[in-house]
């Protein structure tokens, strides 16, 4: 069944695919110490370092699927509510967008299940947060990216949803 959602055009993958900001590799928890409420944590391995951080207001967005095996899918991490939804590769679907958003408000330990992929899941949450917060999503065989969010982040996060495509995906 079609799912609402923007599309990466092919000749932007390039660029999407490039990190924004410092790539840190290995143990990134003494890092977080310094992350700002709401902190949001995109992808499996880096879920694992924010849940060491003790703070109020996470949201964690994992996919279960990683190069590393991490362990904790098979149990879900203890006072954190579930909240599930789709997004097909290369695309950020309505639904996941409007949950995104919603838990950026919304004070408590989220954990957002993607079924499909949550690699772009992190330019929602760049636009979502506007002035505050921490977002941390991981790089591919690198390691890790943390931005803390201010109004020109956010700005910049909202631009580059122009240049995504509305249209319908299908989840493999």
């Amino acid at each position: 069944m079609p799912i609402p959602a923007f599309i990466l055009p092919l000749e932007a993958r390039r660029d999407f695919s490039k990190p924004r900001g410092v790539v840190y590799s290995g143990d990134i928890t003494g890092l977080l110490e310094e992350a700002r409420d709401p902190l949001f944590c995109i992808g499996d391995v880096v879920s694992q370092y924010c849940m060491k951080t003790g703070k109020e207001h996470v949201v964690l967005v994992v996919d279960w699927k990683t190069r590393r095996h991490v362990g904790f899918q098979e149990r879900l991490p203890e006072g954190y509510t579930v909240r599930r939804v789709r997004n097909p590769p290369g695309t950020v679907t309505f639904e996941a967008l409007r949950e995104i958003c919603r838990l950026a408000r919304e004070k408590g330990k989220w954990i957002i299940v993607v079924d499909g992929e949550e690699d772009m899941l992190a330019l929602p949450a760049l636009a979502c947060l506007q002035d505050g917060g921490t977002v941390v999503y991981g790089v591919p065989l690198k390691g890790a990216t943390i931005i803390h969010v201010g109004l020109e982040t956010s700005r910049e996060a909202q631009a580059r949803f122009l240049e995504l495509r509305p249209g319908l995906a299908l989840l493999e």
